[in-house]
């Protein structure tokens, strides 16, 4: 299977980028952020890749692959979380003129939520995303936030479905752990006035369903691992690309250590 370039180079700008904050969404264009939660602190990840970008690896030729391994914060969060209890989401959001948001989901309804609520939801989104950089992202590239805190993930705020205002549940669990099991990927729309339903588009990649899944199964390989897929690749594709990716991790964290 062809496996898109693109999705090696997101993983690498991931390990070499220099710390920013996650975008709001207030410049039109909001990046993806990652976020676990159990009922006691939550765990929030830039991913560094604007809905534009991500839009564009999806349209390019090839199967889109992007696989974020556990960095040392989420390794540490995992370490005392409720694994049978947490809950988990990809998310991001424009918060200017007609919304647009990227959401994962466990099942879409069959009714969406109007525009003003689809305005309302994208809107909190982006306070927390605000939360999330006053009390970490901003400086790192991802942080741990305790109960309470204007950063934590599982808050009404953002948690299963942002006060219920977008009218499904966006997140999963560790049973979300391959790819038949993952959660879908999609798109919300709605537009700058008005009270009609929204629009909710989810993505597919050459005919296959981008899902997203989570590896939380204690003593794998892969635990505390992220990977956003459509389709599932082949072992050896998938063994291939991991293995390079590892290469061009290294030599970017050797780079950075130069720099340093």
């Amino acid at each position: 299977m062809k496996l898109k370039l693109a999705a090696a180079a997101a993983l690498v700008a991931l390990s070499g980028a220099a710390n920013a904050a996650i975008s709001n969404g207030a410049d039109g264009n909001g990046e993806l952020f990652f976020s676990v939660w159990d009922a006691n602190s939550s765990y929030s990840r830039d991913l560094n890749i604007t809905i534009n970008s991500f839009e564009s690896a999806l349209a390019a030729v090839g199967s889109y692959l992007n696989v974020v391994a556990a960095d040392s914060v989420f390794t540490s969060f995992l370490a005392g979380a409720d694994l049978s209890t947490v809950k988990w989401a990809i998310s991001a959001t424009d918060t200017v003129g007609a919304r647009r948001m990227i959401e994962t989901y466990s099942a879409l309804p069959t009714n969406p939520s109007p525009n003003d609520s689809i305005r309302t939801a994208a809107g909190g989104v982006g306070t927390f995303v605000t939360a999330l950089n006053a009390n970490g992202t901003a400086t790192a590239e991802s942080a741990i936030y305790a109960f309470g805190n204007a950063g934590y993930a599982g808050q009404s705020l953002y948690g299963d479905n942002t006060n219920t205002r977008l009218g499904f549940s966006r997140s999963g669990t560790a049973a979300n752990d391959s790819y038949e099991t993952g959660l879908g990927m999609l798109r919300v729309d709605a537009l700058a006035t008005g009270i009609l339903p929204a629009k909710y588009t989810p993505y597919a990649d050459n005919g296959s369903a981008l899902r997203a899944f989570l590896d939380l199964n204690q003593g794998s390989a892969t635990f505390g691992q992220l990977t956003i897929a459509a389709p599932v690749p082949e072992p050896e594709s998938y063994a291939m690309l991991l293995a390079g990716l590892g290469v061009m991790g290294a030599i970017a964290r050797r780079r950075r250590n130069k720099q340093a």
